[in-house]
């Protein structure tokens, strides 16, 4: 199995970043900025700001942030979609901890009522990285204070993209929001990766951002008079190290492939515990995921239903939880930390070994496996061969992403469940 790129962090709900080949160009996301928000704006009650990560490191890229007086907890607001993180202390010495991925939000408050600080990453998957963090109170999620916004030609849609090289495609689809000017949009890679951005269009010029403390993401964009034709750049990754360029077409017919296959029509699959009990002759959930990656958080609450629905059949799920470092103690630790915040019930196994063992420490059966795509979800039947997988998890709120990999979780359980143990 070949690996052409690895990942920087963690993206999103489902998002992970990977990092950039060495020759891609920079984009250009060059973002009018928005005027001033008053900051003796109503906001004392709210706890709501407008914060802007990376604007120091040359890339703004805004979102919403409430620090409810009083709370333990910090929300992130990217459309209708929620980011829970631990609101450690409030202002005037704001600590977030984004736990589970081992990155915080620390900033002091400024006598305007402003904040100023850093996001900082710690993974001991990733190494460590640091970005600038303002952020001005506001009243409150106002999607007309995200972006510039002004009317233009509809983008909404399914767009065909083409990232920096030719041969590597995504799908974007941009829906209209409840306010004027205002989008909501998924994009998706062919490694099975996702993100959910919100933003504004003005003019030609579209903005997408989004933050689930793993990663910022950026898309800027301009579509042409017609809104046929789309060319702009995406930035992500916990040091803005992920940077396409995005070339495309709107489409309505567009399916993206994902590049994860089968080695061959139903291999077995390689993982040591499917040789014993409990799982040995009993159809398997398994899930390549880690601490780091939200959307593996996500799937649990699906995979916990599964094994309660068909525990008389003898359904089993294991975890194997993919820290990508040679620390042992550290990948025990994560997997623990894993396991408890989304009370998992069935075994999660952490695997060592860092990203330059990736292709010794990935499981045989499937090929072209990119990180970027976790979770990857395989369907094994009772006589050890896959019988498909499913790369990426989308939350609830995510709409029909969400519902489509529901059924196909349904879809494939059922037949490894119907399946035949071998002679």
């Amino acid at each position: 199995m070949t690996i052409t790129r690895w990942i920087g962090t963690a993206a999103l709900l489902a998002a992970c970043s990977k990092a950039p080949d060495s020759k891609q160009p920079p984009p250009d996301p060059n973002p009018k900025p928005v005027a001033p928000i008053d900051a003796a704006a109503p906001a004392a009650s709210s706890g709501w700001y407008r914060a802007v990560i990376g604007e120091k490191q040359g890339t703004a890229i805004p979102v919403f942030l409430q620090l409810p007086a009083g709370g333990t907890e910090a929300l992130i607001a990217t459309g209708p979609d929620r980011v829970h993180a631990k609101l450690v202390s409030g202002p005037p010495k704001v600590v977030i901890a984004f736990e589970v991925l081992r990155t915080q939000i620390e900033a002091t408050a400024q006598p305007s009522g402003a904040l100023d600080g850093t996001w900082d990453s710690k993974s001991g998957s990733w190494g460590s990285a640091s970005l600038s963090f303002h952020a001005e109170p506001i009243p409150g999620p106002d999607p007309d204070k995200r972006f510039p916004s002004a009317p233009g030609p509809d983008p909404s849609g399914v767009w065909k993209l083409q990232l920096t090289k030719p041969e590597e495609l995504a799908k974007l689809t941009i829906h209209k929001g409840s306010a004027p000017n205002e989008l909501t949009a998924t994009i998706g890679f062919q490694t099975g990766n996702l993100a959910f951005l919100a933003g504004n269009q003005e003019g030609k010029t579209i903005r997408l951002s989004a933050f689930d403390g793993a990663s910022p993401y950026l898309i800027v964009a301009e579509i042409d008079e017609a809104a046929k034709q789309l060319k702009g750049n995406w930035t992500a990754g916990q040091a803005l190290a992920w940077k396409e360029t995005l070339t495309g077409q709107k489409t309505n017919d567009f399916v993206l492939e994902q590049q994860m296959q089968l080695s061959k029509a139903r291999p077995k699959l390689k993982v040591a515990q499917l040789a014993k009990p409990p799982y040995a002759g009993n159809p398997v959930i398994v899930e390549l995921g880690g601490s780091w990656c939200p959307a593996c958080g996500h799937a649990s609450a699906k995979l916990k239903a599964l094994k309660d629905k068909y525990a008389a059949e003898g359904l089993q799920v294991l975890t194997l939880a993919y820290e990508f470092t040679d620390d042992a103690a550290y990948n025990k630790q994560q997997a623990e930390v894993f396991k408890t915040k989304y009370q998992i019930p069935w075994d999660v196994i952490p695997v060592d070994g860092g990203i330059e063992k990736y292709n010794e420490i990935i499981p045989e059966g499937i090929e072209q496996i990119d990180p970027s795509g976790f979770p990857i979800t395989i369907f094994v039947a009772r006589d050890g061969t896959i019988e498909g997988f499913h790369s990426g998890f989308p939350p609830e709120n995510w709409g029909e992403l969400h519902k489509q990999t529901l059924e196909d979780f349904d879809r494939l359980t059922a037949k490894i469940v119907a399946s035949k143990k071998s002679k």
